[in-house]
This record gives structure tokens, C-alpha cells and sequence, in this order.
């Protein structure tokens, strides 16, 4: 049900713009460089999957950064032949991989540092003599 409510979510962002809007507001503040957009969006992943589930968190963040990925596509696409126009397609090809990438390691990461955002979590939660501060500080 969280994987259905996230992709739930997910449309719901896409289809009123709300995600065109949050990354706009997210590179407008955060600045656009390569390293600083990749970086922000992975701490927004790990933050969210920290305190929802760490399958249902990239889904979300996955349509956060849709606009980044379709705009870096449809340079890609009209580039011509010129050799700044193949480097600035290289470039935009290497940044739509490593947020994929990206997104995916931090949730995985989000996940491990909560005990709620996973249900393996809560197990190990409940069968161990650690407490809540003390798996945050472990992890």
C-alpha cells in the first residue's frame, strides 16, 4: 500500500506541475551546479526515506527530478554535431545517471538510519536492547 500511495503521489506531483515547481524552487535556492543539484536531491532521498518508507521515497523524489531529466534529454536531442554541443550532451547524460544513481543510494541509505522506514527495521528494533536514539546513532 505505501508503493501504491507513493506512486499515487508521485502522478498527483507531475500532473499539477507541483514537481516542475519544486525543482525550479530547489535549483533557485541550491544554485545549478552539477555537484549541488545531485547533492541536494540526495539529501532531500535520504531525508524522506528516514521517515517514510524507503521504497515509496524514490518514487517521490524520481518525479522531483523528471524536469531535470526531460530538459537534459531534449538538449540531448537538439544538440547538432559541434563538439561543445557533444560535451554539453556528455555532461547532461552523466548528471541524469548519477541522480538516478544517486537517489537510489540515499533512499537505501534514509532506509537503514530509521527504524521506521523499513519493516525489517522494526524487527531488529524489537528483538534488540536498542532504543530509538540509540539506532540513530549506530546508523
Amino acid at each position: 500500500m505505501l508503493l501504491l500511495g507513493g506512486f499515487s503521489i508521485a502522478a498527483a506531483l507531475s500532473k499539477y506541475n507541483i514537481a516542475k515547481i519544486a525543482a525550479s524552487a530547489i535549483t533557485r535556492r541550491c544554485g545549478n551546479g552539477i555537484r549541488t543539484v545531485l547533492l541536494v536531491h540526495m539529501s532531500i532521498a535520504t531525508i524522506a526515506s528516514m521517515w517514510i518508507s524507503n521504497v515509496a521515497a524514490p518514487v517521490l523524489c524520481y518525479s522531483l527530478i523528471t524536469p531535470i531529466l526531460k530538459a537534459a534529454s531534449a538538449e540531448r536531442s537538439r544538440a547538432s554535431f559541434g563538439a561543445s554541443q557533444w560535451e554539453a550532451a556528455d555532461v547532461d547524460r552523466r548528471l541524469s545517471r548519477a541522480l538516478v544513481m544517486g537517489i537510489a543510494l540515499a533512499s537505501n541509505v534514509g532506509g537503514m538510519a530509521s527504524p521506521i522506514s523499513s519493516p525489517q527495521n522494526l524487527f531488529a528494533l524489537q528483538h534488540t536492547p536498542i532504543g530509538w536514539l540509540s539506532w540513530f546513532a549506530v546508523s
